[in-house]
């Protein structure tokens, strides 16, 4: 079936191609992000393509979205990125998502101290894993804020 979804698939998985070509004559430190991207892009969006070939049935979305949460997370991605310029990404992030974790979490009313550290403990382990990745293998630095000397 061809529509929107098939249609702008084709066009990433080509541009994905491309962009991997291009980056080819790089040295290899300058092409390893781009070119793992690009194969990234490609997996996921021939996955989508199969995943657009079935059909299936249309569900409607946004029908029970709660508008209270929405702002909230709208007005928390907004101090998010700015308090990642003065704090830093590891300290921003883990504020972050500490807070949105519990406050998402239906059971925080109920049991929020446990709530509040499975979100700790589960915030610390993926900024940890964030930071590993792109401080140590793509060798990419993250802010670190101005009040630490960014």
């Amino acid at each position: 079936m061809v529509n929107r979804d098939t249609i702008f698939s084709v066009i990433v998985i080509l541009l994905s191609i491309g962009a991997y070509i291009y980056v080819g004559d790089l040295t290899i430190e300058s092409r390893f992000f781009p070119q793992v991207v690009s194969v990234l892009l490609i997996i996921f969006n021939v996955i989508h393509l199969i995943k657009n070939v079935r059909p299936r049935e249309r569900k409607k979305m946004f029908r029970n979205i709660r508008f209270d949460r929405l702002i909230a997370m709208a007005v928390g991605l907004i101090v998010y990125t700015s308090a990642m310029v003065y704090i830093g990404f590891v300290l921003s992030s883990l504020i972050f998502m500490i807070f949105y974790m519990w406050y998402l979490n239906e059971e925080r009313k109920s049991n929020g101290a446990r709530v509040l550290l499975k979100s700790a403990i589960l915030s610390i382990f993926v900024v940890g894993v964030f930071y590993g990745i792109f401080h140590n293998l793509f060798m990419i630095p993250l802010p670190v804020g101005l009040i630490f000397g960014g």
